[in-house]
């Protein structure tokens, strides 16, 4: 039977004819692990409790989904009237994680003349959300965002606080 094999061995490609002196050497392969397909082994597979590159974040409440062309702005603070600076803007169509959700009640009525800022006389109560941001919403620096258990947060309203403009800006998803 050698003969016979070897004489049909020039009818066979050189790969398959035995004869492999001119290839260079390949790395072994390791076997698969756990009888799985020889391409996955366990150690290539994530467990459904592990997560590819994703950062940690603090227990959520739900998810918000940005409904308003005008978008919706981030600001560092939960009470808008005591925000330094905004953070950053999300765009229409937008989703994010909240881990919080509050009551902003309207700023009380003053007389324009105490107060020298008759916007105030004209806004409504808002739900304030603090979301979990990603970097890309943080703006250039991202030196407002406030950091909590390795991930970023900011605060942003369901509605536009103007009473006579309370369009909406977000939903729950």
């Amino acid at each position: 039977t050698a003969e016979k094999n070897s004489a049909k061995s020039h009818l066979l490609p050189e790969r398959f004819s035995g004869n492999h002196e001119n290839e260079p050497e390949q790395p072994a392969r390791k076997p698969p692990m756990s009888g799985r397909d020889p391409i996955y082994r366990d150690d290539d597979v994530l467990s459904s409790t592990q997560h590819r590159k994703e950062q940690p974040r603090p227990l959520t409440k739900g998810k918000i989904k940005i409904v308003s062309d005008r978008g919706a702005t981030i600001r560092e603070v939960f009470d808008i009237d005591t925000s330094n600076h905004v953070i950053g803007k999300l765009l229409k169509g937008d989703e994010r994680y909240f881990i919080e959700e509050k009551v902003l009640s309207a700023p009380p009525k003053m007389h324009p003349k105490e107060s020298g800022d008759e916007s105030d006389d004209d806004c409504v109560k808002v739900v304030r959300y603090r979301i979990v941001l990603s970097p890309a919403d943080c703006g250039v620096s991202g030196q407002f965002a406030v950091e909590e258990s390795g991930v970023l947060t900011g605060w942003i309203s369901d509605r536009g606080r103007l009473a006579d403009d309370p369009y909406v800006i977000l939903v729950e998803v």
